[in-house]
């Protein structure tokens, strides 16, 4: 594609000064380059989406069979409410429950506040990562935050997998909030930065659209295993994916020239921009 092809309001010389809204135009405002970086924000969204969705799945409550253990009755169903306020009760969880978290970690009766204590403490961990690391990006760039940030999403992912009390569940999911929030807000910012002008919607579309069929195919996973265990086995895929999408991670020529100042740094990304969408010309304009 020729320079001359593209819909710009002006064909700048080498000394005209441009903004970064200008170059996107210049370079294409959505081409290959931008469709790649909506993949790459998807795959660091990856695990959230997951933990996000799939942890109810993981934290249904079994069905339980009580005994009175004065009179020897037979096993019959009951809630647990039950057997938890009387002592004479004995209980089993029955053969057709999933094996979800509570069976696994007990969590019943007074040990069933766990179970909201893991589910908040990942969004806890949310409010401490976008106070905390969020102005990480804006001090130092997007792709710095980010190359920080993605090398743990696995290594929390597996953690949580193979979590062997509630407690350690606590702290694994407080610490995966730290880290997969503010990566994921990252990636969305970063992703709506190599847009144009017209086209930043794009991105929370696809997003949205990409967290609902994730939402949609969570539920599937229970015909497959009803083992959290093996059901978070998706989140390590999730978490690995998204650290393989950190080497692809260029940073936004708005954030060089705005933020960091690195002129030319912004101009080697815009020329890899124009290659990758197609469009023939040497980037080598001032910025203002």
């Amino acid at each position: 594609m020729r320079l001359e092809d593209l819909e710009v309001p002006f064909l700048p010389s080498r000394s005209h000064g441009i903004t970064v809204d200008e170059g996107i135009a210049l370079t294409k405002p959505f081409g290959r380059h931008q469709i790649l970086t909506i993949i790459i924000a998807n795959l660091i969204w990856f695990p959230t989406n997951i933990i996000l969705t799939a942890l109810p799945y993981m934290q249904q409550r079994p069905s339980f069979e009580c005994q009175d253990t004065a009179s020897s009755a037979d096993w019959i169903p009951c809630e647990e409410s039950q057997f938890c306020a009387s002592s004479s009760l004995a209980f089993r969880v029955t053969a057709d429950s999933p094996k979800s978290m509570i069976i696994d970690f007990e969590l019943y009766c007074d040990r069933s506040i766990y179970i909201a204590l893991i589910a908040s403490a990942f969004f806890i961990g949310c409010l401490a990562g976008l106070f905390f690391f969020s102005p990480l990006s804006d001090k130092y760039g997007r792709k710095y935050a980010l190359r920080r940030l993605l090398p743990f999403e696995p290594v929390l992912a597996l953690a949580f997998c193979l979590s062997f009390s509630p407690e350690m569940m606590v702290v694994v999911q407080f610490l995966a909030g730290c880290v997969l929030c503010p990566a994921s807000m990252t990636a969305f910012v970063w992703a709506v930065e190599f847009m144009g002008v017209k086209h930043g919607n794009i991105v929370a579309t696809v997003l949205n659209v990409v967290y609902a069929v994730v939402s949609m195919m969570s539920p599937l996973t229970m015909l497959v295993t009803d083992d959290w265990r093996q059901m978070a086995y998706l989140y390590v895929v999730a978490g690995i994916c998204a650290f393989v999408s950190m080497f692809w991670i260029e940073e936004s020529p708005r954030t060089l020239v705005t933020v960091l100042k690195n002129y030319d740094e912004a101009r080697k990304v815009f020329r890899k921009i124009a290659r990758r969408n197609g469009v023939e010309q040497e980037f080598n304009y001032r910025f203002y």
